[in-house]
């Protein structure tokens, strides 16, 4: 999408010249001129020479007609050539003029020109021109004789670093995709700013392409939610809405979606009846289940004997395990009664 949208930006600049009564006409926010030359001589002589990025014509002899014509290559990258323009030089040589760098532009203007170098003067960054006194490209200037200034269009907002007046308004040539502004400082619509960047907005597809706006510029919150969806980003149901608002897009009413799965004339009321009621006959079989182990446990519990025998003078105890008796099998005193106090295990065993 975004070599689509900068092949037809790139397009759209190739078609910036007009014609007009038979003359092309190149638009004022494209008049920065990149390039120009400079092609002198004698009006009697037909050869004339090419002095490029320069128009210090130095040398001329008294009294002569010359003609010259100028070569401008502009920002667009459309070349114009003038027509033909003659004058004359005084009749009397006059007193030759210093050359002067420009004051701004030049690394050191005091020691003024070098003619007989391949440059007149060394320019600063940003400067260019024979005398230093054009803006590079990327720099702009307030007014003639004024210094230069860099374009404030960021790298990252802008295919070209270039800028220029329009109308009284400084603006960047050239903005990326997503940004907007006569500086591209604003982020275009469907997009939002994070991190200092222009971002797409992010809705899901839960909003329609051309949605205008789309979302919050400053925090990305989707403004313009469809398909029954809603959130920051379009990607919850609405209150009252079920279904997948991300994957399948199905955000559908409650009550539409259990008409059609509930059992026919079902109830909310029932359906929870039935529920609750499931839920206790499983704590019930539960309960059963524990109390059953506890009362096998208890039946099968070890059962210890104490055995009392005389020995001489002397009385011995023992205690015998005996597995397999249980106390509810054993009576060991039939003809005495035990008090209901005592405990299932305090029955003795004598042996004298």
């Amino acid at each position: 999408m975004a070599v689509a949208f900068r092949d037809s930006i790139e397009a759209h600049e190739k078609q910036l010249v007009k014609s007009k009564d038979n003359q092309k006409v190149v638009l004022f926010s494209q008049g920065c001129i990149t390039k120009y030359e400079v092609t002198w001589g004698k009006a009697d002589n037909e050869s004339a020479a090419a002095t490029s990025w320069t128009a210090n014509i130095t040398s001329l002899s008294p009294a002569t007609k010359y003609k010259f014509h100028v070569k401008t290559e502009y920002v667009s990258g459309d070349v114009f050539q003038s027509d033909p323009a003659e004058f004359t030089t005084a009749k009397t040589e006059a007193e030759p003029k210093e050359c002067q760098c420009d004051h701004y532009g030049t690394i050191a203007p005091s020691l003024g020109c070098n003619l007989t170098g391949s440059k007149y003067c060394n320019c600063k960054d940003g400067y260019e021109g024979s005398f230093c006194e054009v803006c590079a490209p990327g720099y702009y200037k307030t007014a003639p004789h004024f210094p230069c200034h860099r374009c404030p269009c960021d790298h990252y907002a802008t295919r070209k670093r270039s800028c220029q007046f329009v109308e009284g308004f400084l603006r960047c040539d050239s903005c990326e995709v997503g940004y907007t502004g006569n500086i591209c400082h604003t982020c275009a619509s469907g997009f939002y700013r994070l991190n200092h960047r222009c971002v797409p907005c992010f809705c899901t597809g839960n909003t329609a392409p051309g949605a205008e706006p789309m979302c919050s510029a400053t925090t990305g919150k989707c403004l313009q939610c469809q398909h029954n969806t809603t959130g920051d980003k379009c990607d919850l149901c609405l209150p009252g809405y079920v279904g997948d608002p991300i994957n399948f897009k199905n955000c559908t009413k409650e009550d539409e979606v259990r008409a059609r799965h509930m059992i026919p004339g079902a109830s909310p009321g029932v359906v929870a009846a039935v529920v609750v009621t499931l839920l206790l006959i499983g704590l019930l079989l539960v309960a059963a289940v524990w109390f059953a182990r506890f009362y096998f446990r208890e039946k099968r519990r070890a059962f210890w004997t104490v055995e009392m025998n005389r020995d001489s003078d002397d009385v011995g105890f023992s205690s015998v395990q005996n597995h397999d008796a249980q106390m509810d099998d054993v009576d060991l005193f039939p003809n005495r009664s035990v008090p209901a106090s005592a405990g299932k295990y305090s029955r003795l065993q004598e042996e004298f």
